[in-house]
């Protein structure tokens, strides 16, 4: 119970933030040529609105995964089985170190030896 009145604490200033930030992205958008800034900085500024969005939303998302938890604590909600690409899932995990650190991604993974 504490875990979903704190979740939807958290969770609705987060959603505020996050659609200012799409506000933001598309009013740059919009508006690149007037930018104060070089062509370059603008684009970079686009950029860099776009990985917060993108980390906004993932926070989004482990909120919500910490409610599923709590509904599966609760009893309130069953497991489905469903296939999932485990390649998605690495690359969305790992990319946004990538980005971080200024490296390329590269997965190689041999998925013929596991199935």
């Amino acid at each position: 119970m504490f875990v979903r009145y704190v979740s939807h604490e958290i969770r609705t200033p987060l959603n505020i933030v996050y659609l200012g930030l799409q506000l933001l992205k598309k009013e740059m958008q919009e508006n690149e040529v007037k930018c104060n800034l070089s062509e370059s900085n603008c684009a970079n500024a686009v950029i860099t609105v776009t990985e917060i969005s993108e980390s906004c939303d993932t926070a989004i998302a482990i909120l919500n995964d910490l409610l599923d938890y709590d509904k599966l604590d609760e009893g309130t909600m069953k497991l489905e089985l469903s296939e999932y690409d485990v390649n998605e899932l690495i690359f969305s995990a790992a990319t946004p170190f990538s980005v971080q650190v200024g490296y390329l991604l590269l997965l190689q993974i041999p998925l013929t030896h596991y199935f």
